[in-house]
This record gives structure tokens, sequence and C-alpha cells, in this order.
């Protein structure tokens, strides 16, 4: 990419399990943010 810098905000979702007596990340998912995606469209033209 280009020398420049955007600003990006993401979500994320996180699933936790207790096993054993402690909590466990079971699944992590995060979505490309709407920023990031127009700048990657944007420098691919």
């Amino acid at each position: 990419m280009g020398d420049w810098r955007i600003k990006v905000s993401h979500g994320a979702t996180n699933i936790f399990r207790l096993k054993e007596g402690k909590w466990r990340l079971v699944h992590h998912h995060s979505d490309i943010s709407s920023q990031l995606k127009k700048a990657y469209d944007k420098e691919s033209e």
C-alpha cells in the first residue's frame, strides 16, 4: 500500500468457556472495518 495512514475500527467477538475452573478462549472472530476495505479497494484500482 501507499505511504499513508487511515484510522480504522474493528468489531470483534470472543467466546469463552469455563473448563476445569478456568476461562478458556474457544473462538475469536473479527470483521474487516469498512474504512480498511475502502482503502484496499482504492489501492487495488
